[in-house]
């Protein structure tokens, strides 16, 4: 459906379409479009290779018969999948099938009562039906759909930053550091970090490893933030415990109090 508005709204060509909620590293995006028009098919589906097979009931997941998409499952067991290519959401769209399939589908979908949003219900209902290839690629992929997810690809997100060298005990470590940001001489900054700009950071305060604050966050003395993403204008205060959490932005956490894992 939300392709589909957009297509009414700005009419169909080829489209490559990137699901905002995705991270990736490894995936070459001209050569995924070149493989599509080499394909010549309807639509082309970067697949990320899991390599765990107990990690499939979370994803869709596509079977190849050499580049074309034979079968396609939404989220199967283990011992049911019949591979560990995950789709994921980035897409190479033919403007034939945005002319001549989409909107049937849609119809079809709504008569039913069922929802035409699903991706995964999508590429099933095509995968016999037109030519859908799969682009395979290794590196690092997730979307952020759960918190945990999100705080996993802050991990690995966090792993390929370069230092700026702004710290002096972290000259050859992964951190960033941002304009403006007062961190005091006590405070302990474990990389990988990153601080945007006008963050301060105070006495005997712990930030990291694997912390992401944005702009303008205040972290108070004796406070630790672990393994966790702290939104724009946030007030820790003093005497802090926040590990493995996501904390919304302007948000106030008053002294001593504890924000555990996956709050």
């Amino acid at each position: 459906g939300a392709i589909l508005h957009l297509v009414n709204q700005i009419g169909a060509d080829d489209f490559l379409v990137i699901g905002a909620d995705n991270f990736f590293k490894g995936l070459n995006l001209r050569n995924f479009i070149k493989f599509h028009e080499k394909e010549k098919a309807m639509a082309s589906i970067a697949l990320y290779d899991l390599q765990d097979k107990r990690e499939v009931q979370d994803w869709g997941i596509a079977a190849l018969h050499g580049s074309r998409i034979i079968k396609f499952q939404e989220k199967p067991k283990a011992d049911e999948a019949l591979s560990t290519l995950a789709s994921t959401a980035v897409y190479c769209i033919s403007k034939k099938f945005l002319q001549d399939e989409l909107e049937d589908y849609i119809s079809l979908k709504k008569s039913k009562g069922e929802k035409p949003d699903r991706l995964g219900d999508l590429w099933q209902h095509f995968a016999d039906k037109e030519k859908i290839c799969g682009f395979t690629f290794t590196g690092v992929w997730r979307d952020v759909g759960t918190v945990h997810n999100y705080l996993q690809l802050n991990e690995a997100a966090l792993s390929l930053i370069p230092t700026n060298g702004k710290i002096s005990q972290a000259d050859s470590m992964k951190i960033h550091v941002g304009k403006n940001v007062s961190i005091d001489k006590t405070a302990k900054i474990i990389t990988p970090c990153f601080i945007e700009d006008n963050c301060v950071i105070g006495k005997n305060a712990v930030v990291g490893p694997y912390t992401y604050l944005l702009h303008g966050t205040k972290i108070g003395d004796n406070s630790k933030v672990i393994r966790s993403i702290v939104f724009e204008k946030c007030v820790i205060e003093k005497n802090v415990s926040i590990d493995n959490a996501v904390v919304d932005g302007e948000c106030m956490i008053q002294e001593n109090a504890r924000v555990e894992a996956f709050a």
